[in-house]
């Protein structure tokens, strides 16, 4: 439980099915094996396999309020048919590569994440904090990711939003997935989660739409 005056960062997203959250998990052991860098941990002591549709610095009293929003938007949109086209690696900082599924940017997909930026930046906050992360025991937070939720709305939204699934920090391609791709499956379920180093959702904070309630993360 959040206090009505602390500000956590947020990430508003789409959560698939758990065939793909399966998969998503796997791969990402298999990345930690050979990087031995468990900076991006998904599945227990970790994150939930996501698909962003906004982040931001928010008001823990704005919480309902946020999640009110999202849920009148997500019955507008729900369920969404998401594409995994293939797997690639970018790197965010020079050695340092991070590999995920890319997802096909849908015009449905794009106009959910168009509206759910606009529905949560009255409540952004202009200014980011490490106390605003979710961190394991004994991480620092990154600042890195900080900045990023910070500037969310202006440097990777609309036009620069590339929706894709972190699988981890490592190089990896098509041949590391099982899934035949391109992969589609139906979107169910959107939840609000508190932010954690490397972008990952460490804890649902309120989910929708899903037919079955997500595990609480160990």
């Amino acid at each position: 439980m959040h206090q009505e005056n602390e500000a956590i960062a947020v990430d508003i997203a789409l959560i698939p099915p758990s065939e793909v959250r399966s998969e998503v998990g796997r791969i990402n052991r298999t990345l930690i094996r050979r990087s031995r860098d468990r900076g991006v941990l998904l599945g227990p002591g970790g994150g939930i396999a996501h698909i962003t549709l906004a982040m931001a610095p928010i008001r823990a009293a704005d919480l309902p309020a946020v999640c009110d929003h999202l849920a009148g938007v997500w019955e507008r949109h729900r369920p969404l048919g998401i594409t995994l086209t293939g797997v690639s690696s970018v790197m965010t900082a020079p050695g340092h590569p991070v590999s995920g599924f890319d997802v096909a940017p849908e015009p449905a997909l794009r106009a959910l994440h168009d509206e759910v930026v606009r529905g949560i930046a009255p409540f952004a906050l202009t200014e980011t904090a490490p106390s605003m992360l979710a961190v394991r025991g004994g991480e620092a937070a990154d600042p890195g990711i900080l900045e990023y939720v910070r500037e969310f709305g202006t440097a990777h939204a609309g036009d620069r939003y590339s929706p894709h699934i972190t699988l981890g920090v490592g190089e990896a391609g098509d041949p590391d997935t099982r899934l035949p791709l391109p992969y589609r499956f139906a979107a169910e379920t959107v939840a609000v989660c508190h932010l954690g180093n490397g972008g990952t959702c460490r804890e649902v904070l309120r989910e929708f739409g899903g037919r079955q309630a997500l595990a609480p993360l160990p």
